[in-house]
């Protein structure tokens, strides 16, 4: 049902983050890009700023939100950016995940 719950995706590129979100069922519900300014001494924090911001425009479902993709434009192993051809991000760890929320590290 596509009441149930949401999604919420971010694709980092180099000009723009662009913060996506939709049903269970892949209906779009939301979508707002913002200036990619952003260096490896800031991006995390403004990373989890958009998301913070995001979660409080979605409405309330049963599930809530159930995932938060984030699309890096580059090679990722064991949640760190590898290699990162058209920006400095490499090296950079991703995500780490707790059982109550997605923190960034």
């Amino acid at each position: 049902d596509t009441e149930n719950g949401n999604v919420i995706s971010v694709d980092l590129s180099v000009d723009t983050i662009t913060v996506f979100t939709s049903d269970l069922r892949g209906n779009h519900c939301g979508l707002k890009q913002y200036k990619n300014q952003f260096d490896k001494s800031n991006i995390i924090l403004r990373l989890i700023n958009l998301i913070d911001e995001t979660l409080d425009t979605i409405d309330d479902t049963p599930l809530g939100v159930v995932g938060i993709s984030i699309a890096v434009h580059g090679v990722t192993y064991n949640n760190d950016i590898v290699f990162a051809p058209y920006y400095d991000y490499t090296d950079l760890p991703v995500i780490t995940h707790s059982s109550t929320a997605i923190f960034f590290i």
